[in-house]
């Protein structure tokens, strides 16, 4: 191993470590719960935003029929006045509107489908939240006293006083193997 690695090396090991002991658990799960409630924030606006669009279509089915309704009284007046070619242009009119209007009214099920599973994920995701609340307390304990006793035995560990390693990555390797258990519980709980 060159100077240049081994500098690096120990380098990102010491930053590594200071980071570890800088690390607050309780302001990292803080800014967690924050990140999720914005989640639910923006999970809330996207099925008011669904909520609208079934709005709209519906209103355009609305539209539709009326015109559908529409083109229906043209073509009878035309035939009333002995038009059959203005009553068969009505009546293609009135064809293009009913077509809209089912168009319109599978576009309708589909969003309310949407709808529907947007409000399934908004509960889970705040059922959710509402649970990671009330373990808040216990999670950060738990992580405390887990970090208490990776430090206790990574401090009992005993030094090999003659013989020269470089310690600092075996330091570094510790630390990542500690990390990833905390990880390993935190992604547990």
């Amino acid at each position: 191993m060159g100077i240049m690695d081994r500098i690096k090396l120990n380098v990102r090991a010491n930053l590594n470590y200071m980071l570890d002991k800088a690390e607050d658990p309780q302001k990292v799960f803080d800014q967690f719960l924050m990140e999720m409630r914005e989640s639910v924030r923006d999970v809330k606006m996207s099925v008011a935003d669904a909520i609208t669009g079934t709005k709209k279509i519906e209103h355009e089915i609305k539209d539709a029929s009326e015109k559908s309704e529409l083109w229906q009284e043209r073509a009878v007046l035309a035939l009333k006045n002995n038009n059959e070619e203005l009553a068969k242009k009505a009546l293609e009119q009135k064809i293009v509107y009913m077509e809209k209007e089912k168009d319109y009214n599978a576009e309708l099920e589909k969003q309310k489908q949407t709808v529907e599973e947007l409000k399934s994920s908004l509960s889970v995701l705040e059922a959710k939240l509402d649970e990671l609340y009330k373990q808040r307390l216990d999670l950060i304990r738990q992580y405390m006293v887990s970090k208490a006793k990776a430090a206790q035995t990574t401090a009992t560990r005993p030094v090999p006083s003659q013989i020269e390693i470089d310690a600092s990555a075996f330091d570094m390797y510790d630390r990542m193997v500690e990390n990833v258990k905390d990880m390993e519980a935190q992604a547990d709980t």
